[in-house]
């Protein structure tokens, strides 16, 4: 029959694994933090090596350049952020382990049991912070990206009009001798 104390060793060993899952998790965010940071700046050395600002000439196609632009650099903005130090509670303080006050290894293993549940409660708080901040992140630089991709490689015989169908493409068009027949 299992005894309180070998429930508390268990439950101490289980929240040893939670709180080692969960520092691993925060490594890896930093990681693929610092990835997407240089991914960014990879993307606004592609788009802005040649030095062409490639905004359009039409008011809604410097609408979107600009809302892709600012995506960008809200994202990278958020992804610095993100390197930011935190809050890290441990599990058992040092001067805590220099002088034990419990009694016998019951306490002991109840005092150890509530240090990790509160810490593990903090750090899985900061983890799910720093992981929506990430994702939304993610997200704000997929569309920038994709917005500026879009307007810096679209056709160039047909950038400075972005609608095939109005006067002033077709103008434009036929001074450089294409026709759209």
């Amino acid at each position: 029959m299992a005894t309180n104390k070998d429930v508390n060793r268990i439950a101490v060993e289980e929240l040893r694994r939670s709180y080692d899952a969960v520092s691993k998790a925060v490594d890896q965010l930093r990681i693929r933090t610092l990835t997407f940071i240089a991914a960014t700046f990879a993307l606004l050395t592609y788009l802005y090596s040649s030095g062409d600002l490639f905004v359009p000439a039409e008011l809604y196609g410097k609408i979107f350049y600009f809302i892709g632009l600012g995506s960008i650099l809200v994202a990278l903005a958020i992804f610095l952020l993100g390197l930011r130090p935190h809050a890290w509670e441990l599990s058992t303080e040092i001067k805590e382990l220099r002088n034990i006050r419990q009694k016998d290894e019951n306490e002991y293993l109840e005092y150890v049991k509530g240090e990790y549940i509160s810490s593990f409660t903090n750090n899985a708080r900061t983890y799910e912070s720093k992981q929506g901040f990430f994702n939304v992140g993610f997200i704000l630089l997929i569309v920038g990206a994709f917005t500026l991709v879009i307007i810096k490689t679209f056709p160039k015989e047909v950038q400075p009009c972005y609608n095939t169908t109005s006067t002033a493409c077709k103008s434009v068009l036929a001074k450089e001798g294409i026709t759209n027949d």
